[in-house]
């Protein structure tokens, strides 16, 4: 499931754009080995799952590296914590902006949108033993995990929803019952 629930229907609209946009496009297409259409389908689904909910809620993107020296800076605890409480608050309410109800579905489409545009964590379905996973792997260090534990911990109990975390070395398993 996505934010976006696709029609599987093709509707052709023409676009006036700058002709230097439209070289630009082209290029950074071809760089990704992509059709100018698939390029642009992929730019306009990140502004509908993504920015548009998040452009008004001062959004901000870092380095990596600096991510890992704020964390540095802050007792495992209290980025549990804080995890926690930013879990409870901010999908929910992205959920509803979105027009979609807390549950187990529109958990997965928040987390996906994590993974492919806010670039938090991958997260990916799996079966393992005929249980169905969220495999969660990321390279923005340990305390990171610290932070995402709480974050998950936080987002369960405010959607009502029974999870459960499997805390590796270099990923989670989270079960949404």
């Amino acid at each position: 499931m996505d934010i976006v629930e696709l029609s599987g229907k093709m509707v052709s609209k023409s676009l006036r754009l700058d002709s230097g946009v439209v070289d630009e496009l082209v290029l950074e297409a071809e760089k990704k080995n992509t059709s100018f259409t698939g390029l642009l389908q992929g730019i306009i689904n990140q502004y509908l799952e993504f920015l548009r909910y998040n452009h008004d809620r001062n959004f901000i993107n870092m380095g990596n590296n600096t991510l890992k020296a704020l964390l540095d800076c802050i007792d495992e605890d209290e980025l549990y914590r804080c995890g926690f409480a930013m879990g409870e608050e901010n999908p929910v309410a992205r959920v509803f902006r979105a027009g979609l109800r807390p549950g187990r579905e529109s958990l997965l489409a928040y987390l996906r949108t994590l993974d492919v545009y806010a670039n938090w964590f991958t997260c990916e379905l799996k079966d393992i033993d005929d249980v169905e996973y969220v495999y969660v792997t990321h390279n923005h260090g340990e305390r990171w995990w610290r932070f995402l534990s709480g974050y998950f911990m936080g987002v369960f109990k405010r959607m009502e929803l029974l999870g459960e975390i499997k805390e590796y070395k270099s990923c989670f398993l989270i079960r949404v019952k």
